[in-house]
């Protein structure tokens, strides 16, 4: 787990702004090397107390914020729309296998996202939501 973050992330990382040091032919190249190698993508800095237990076809938008100490299992996608307007995430949060979080919408602190659920609207804190669309099974 630990080992996830001290090594996967700060070179996939690593790849993706070399990426943007090569624009075209390399940056294509170098583009498919970090999605090829890790089979997830993410464009922007995390907190180190980020954790990917299974860190297996994650997407993170570049203009979502995570919050510290959040957990996100594989096939993960926390998409924004290209124009700023990407989901905001809390601290302390579980975003279970699958999941789809999109939107212009807050995830509260201690929010848990069921497995495969598709999150299109607010999340209070401490709360559990599953399904799609997810609804709040618990409340904090």
């Amino acid at each position: 787990m630990m080992i996830d973050r001290i090594i996967t992330y700060p070179v996939q990382f690593l790849l993706n702004t070399i990426r943007w040091l090569f624009y075209g032919t390399y940056n294509s190249i170098v583009a498919q090397d970090v999605r090829f190698l890790f089979s997830s993508f993410c464009s922007q800095r995390l907190p180190l107390s980020t954790s990917f237990p299974h860190p297996v076809g994650v997407v993170i938008s570049s203009d979502s914020p995570i919050g510290e100490n959040v957990s996100i299992l594989q096939n993960v996608t926390i998409g924004g729309n290209g124009d700023g307007i990407a989901p905001r995430i809390g601290d302390d949060v579980t975003i279970h296998s699958g999941a789809v979080v999109v939107g212009d919408i807050d995830i509260g602190d201690g929010a848990v996202i069921g497995a495969n659920s598709v999150v299109l609207s607010d999340v209070p804190a401490g709360a559990t939501v599953v399904g799609a669309p997810a609804h709040v099974v618990k409340e904090p």
